[in-house]
């Protein structure tokens, strides 16, 4: 990765963003997270991590990608699938994690 506190640069710009499927939850509730989410509306980030592709009906897309990163915003571990289906397994996640972490 050329540009490895990418991430974080986002992250620090990035609108915190709560969604929660519950019945206890009510519109325009905020929930606290202990992390940050990002909306890349602009699509800049998925340019510069190199995880876009072009799809014919819906312009540029991200690719399924899985990033484990650190407080700082180094990434240290990056999956980026070739299709909607190639996600890493959750296990093969946990691993890199208890490696890197």
């Amino acid at each position: 990765m050329d540009e490895p506190h990418l991430v974080a640069e986002f992250g620090r710009n990035a609108e915190k963003r709560n969604l929660v499927a519950s019945k206890e939850f009510k519109e325009g509730e905020k929930i606290e997270l202990p992390f940050l989410l990002l909306s890349d509306n602009s699509r800049e980030a998925i340019r510069k991590l190199g995880i876009s592709e072009e799809h014919p009906r819906f312009g540029l897309i991200a690719r399924p990608a899985t990033l484990l990163l650190d407080k700082e915003g180094t990434i240290h571990w990056l999956y980026i699938g070739k299709s909607a289906e190639d996600r890493p397994s959750v296990d093969s996640v946990l691993q890199e994690l208890r490696w890197w972490f």
